[in-house]
């Protein structure tokens, strides 16, 4: 038996006011649906196509739409997978549309999980130094696997250098304190970097030696 297929004319194909990369398509007349340039290239005004090719044309196009809106939030900073997950999530992504776009932007090189940790621990020692302990619990954060967290940490310097180079940035709003309020602001300062008591101890001792050096000087 025989099936027989309704095929539909696309009347006109206008680029949207707001954002000319897409285009709303007009089916017999009237608008049916947005999409894409890139989805809907290879349609015509005046060619024919069925609902079933209409249906899917809409579903690419989500797919589309949400690959995009990954690459928007991945110009930024690099993402952990866990973060990309629930900024599409929370545009109204389902789980099936989200996974394929993982997938897609795994295939391309715009995800790898590796790059990312080692890059948020060689940036967080650069610019905000903080001790191991937070860098886990941010990493912990992201869903980022032991493994990763671990390898990624290799490369840091010992805790004393690390918690140095942060107090060398701020240094400059305390010297002109009295010693045990200049010790309480240092504290407070590296305790809140997830540096524990005993490098604090090591770091505030390695301080007084250099200020007595300047004064002796």
């Amino acid at each position: 038996m025989a099936v027989f297929i309704m095929l539909k004319e696309i009347t006109a194909l206008r680029s949207q006011k707001n954002n000319p990369n897409r285009v709303n398509v007009f089916i017999d007349g009237s608008f049916s649906f947005g999409i894409s340039r890139i989805v809907g290239a290879w349609l015509r005004v005046g060619q024919k196509i069925s609902e079933k090719e209409i249906n899917e044309l809409i579903e690419k196009d989500l797919n589309e739409k949400a690959f995009q809106s990954a690459l928007h939030f991945l110009s930024f900073r690099n993402r952990s997978e866990y973060e990309i997950r629930m900024n599409l999530s929370g545009k109204g992504f389902n789980e099936k549309r989200i996974s394929e776009v993982m997938d897609h932007l795994k295939s391309l090189g715009y995800i790898d999980e590796e790059i990312f940790t080692r890059e948020w621990v060689e940036n967080r020692a650069a610019s905000k130094p903080r001790g191991r302990r937070l860098l886990i619990y941010e990493l912990k954060q992201k869903k980022v696997d032991n493994a990763k967290i671990e390898q990624a940490l290799q490369s840091l310097p010992d805790e004393i250098t690390l918690a140095l180079k942060a107090v060398r940035k701020i240094i400059h709003r305390y010297e002109n304190l009295e010693q045990d309020v200049f010790n309480k602001k240092v504290t407070g300062s590296l305790i809140r970097r997830g540096f524990d008591f005993e490098v604090i101890r090591e770091v505030r001792k390695i301080l007084r030696k250099e200020n007595l050096q300047k004064i002796e000087n």
